[in-house]
Order: C-alpha cells, then sequence, then structure tokens
C-alpha cells in the first residue's frame, strides 16, 4: 500500500510540473499570436526613406538607382465610411476596383496597403481631396533607366527592395558602402 502511494507521489511530482511547462507555453503562443503590433516589422518607425546604393557603369552612368516615392496605405480599424472613401479613391486612382478596395478598408486590418508607389499627380489629388482613413508612407521604387538592357547581369529587386539576383543580390548581401561599377564594353 505504502508502494502504491509512494509512486503516485512520484507520478505527481513528474506530471505536475510537465503540464504546467506546457500551460505556459500554450499561453505564450495565443499571447503571441493576438497581441500583434500595429506597425510591421518591415517598416521603419522613423518612416524614412531607406538608401539603396545606385549602380554605375565605368563611365559614371547611371544604371539602377532610386526614385522616392509615396505609398498610400490604411488602418481599417479606424475607417468609419470604407464605401465613400472607396468611391472617391476609386475616382482617383483609376486602376484601383471598387469591390476589392472595399473589401480592404472593411477588413478591420491594422496595417493594409492601398497603392503603393503613387505618382506625384496622385498623390497631390489624394492630399487635395482630404480622403479622410488613409495614411501615406515615404517609400522607395528601385528604378532602371536603360530598361532590360543590364537586367542578366543586374538582376532584379523585389518590391521592398532587397536584392534577389545578380549585382543587386551581392550588393544587398555585402551591404557596401561604395557604389559598384560595372563595365559594358562590347
Amino acid at each position: 500500500m505504502q508502494a502504491l502511494l509512494k509512486n503516485k507521489l512520484r507520478s505527481l511530482c513528474f506530471i505536475v510540473p510537465l503540464f504546467t511547462f506546457y500551460i505556459i507555453i500554450i499561453f505564450r503562443i495565443f499571447s503571441l499570436t493576438f497581441d500583434q503590433p500595429t506597425t510591421s516589422e518591415n517598416f521603419r518607425k522613423d518612416n524614412t526613406v531607406y538608401k539603396q546604393l545606385d549602380i554605375l557603369d565605368r563611365n559614371g552612368v547611371v544604371i539602377a538607382t532610386n526614385v522616392p516615392t509615396t505609398s498610400l496605405y490604411t488602418d481599417a480599424t479606424k475607417v468609419k465610411n470604407p464605401e465613400s472613401i472607396a468611391a472617391q479613391l476609386c475616382s482617383i486612382l483609376n486602376d484601383l476596383e471598387y469591390e476589392n478596395l472595399y473589401r480592404v478598408l472593411t477588413s478591420e486590418k491594422k496595417f493594409a496597403w492601398i497603392k503603393r508607389h503613387l505618382t506625384p499627380k496622385e498623390l497631390l489629388v489624394i492630399k487635395n481631396a482630404g480622403v479622410p482613413g488613409i495614411n501615406f508612407y515615404n517609400d522607395v521604387k528601385r528604378i532602371y533607366p536603360h530598361s532590360n538592357l543590364f537586367s542578366h547581369v543586374l538582376g532584379y529587386t523585389d518590391i521592398d527592395g532587397n536584392g534577389i539576383a545578380g549585382v543587386e543580390a551581392y550588393i544587398s548581401k555585402n551591404n557596401e558602402q561604395e557604389n559598384p561599377y560595372l563595365d559594358t564594353r562590347v
């Protein structure tokens, strides 16, 4: 009888801490899942434009550079009248569809892109219209003045400016401080 009691006590001494550990882990997983920050980690908190290096050929001609742009986003939890905002933005930004924009504005997300890389004309019209519930983000767009002439060597970047292939990937990976030169002699 005493051996049985001793075995139960040993089992409890093992099971209770293990059960407590699992409860703590489960609680932590749920707290991380539902306690999301208001801004994405991909965006800088100071809202400054990231300066990626220009890529020049041996003569100093720019073959890849960044252009500062502005992007449009919303905190859908703070949008009061999504129907009128969607209609107003669709009349200004002709490439947006009303249904998709309405879905974004009613999504209850704290951060949702409306449009990346606005043209200066679009930016001016939206600012003058005073559309409530939308915000602007200082952004950069990577451009290639010679189109795809050097694309086999330069590679490309993703929408956030991270190098994916070629010289762009090399620069992103090594984070060089000086402008790389590309010899374009034929």
